[in-house]
């Protein structure tokens, strides 16, 4: 019996619910967290992390993408671009740029931040490059600036979200 909506589970890689290849999603993520570990040891390396994390990351959106259909492959290809945007602007920028006006909304113009869990975003200023693409939605409720590529990304992700959460159909 096959499955509409998701890729097989007994496939090469799947992981919960037919996902392939978790393990690129999981090294994709520690790329991003390893310039924030203790002793900044990492932090010269973070343009370099950065760019392996997103490479990473559309590898395995892409993987999954192949394998899926329905709401799921949707969720992925939206949350695919989500993270695009965000590659695109933190490559060349070394990292997320923030605006210092969505700082000011949250009432945090003076926060340094590449400073502690920030260690991976940037100051926007005059030479930052796509600066409308980096941080600039101030989220008050969260306390936290978001980018358009956050929001996009969070649709798809609640997109797979759901996908695995529906009832799998089965073909007759």
């Amino acid at each position: 019996m096959g499955d509409i909506a998701h890729a097989p589970a007994n496939s090469p890689g799947a992981g919960p619910r037919g996902l392939r290849r978790p393990v690129l999603a999981f090294v994709a993520v520690g790329f991003q967290a390893a310039p924030g570990l203790p002793g900044g040891h990492l932090l010269a390396l973070r343009p370099w992390f950065v760019a392996a994390s997103g490479v990473l990351m559309v590898a395995w959106f892409l993987v999954n993408l192949r394998a899926s259909t329905g709401v799921l492959r949707w969720g992925l290809g939206i949350a695919l671009v989500g993270s695009a945007m965000n590659l695109v602007v933190m490559v060349p920028n070394g990292g997320m740029p923030v605006s210092k006006a969505a700082l000011e909304a949250l009432g945090g113009g003076h926060v340094d931040v590449a400073d502690g869990h920030l260690y991976k975003h940037r100051l926007a200023g005059e030479g930052t490059i796509l600066a409308p693409l980096g941080d600039v939605i101030p989220v008050r409720p969260l306390n936290m600036a978001a980018s358009a590529g956050d929001a996009v990304l969070l649709v798809g992700i609640l997109a797979v979200a759901a996908s695995l959460a529906l009832p799998r159909r089965r073909v007759a």
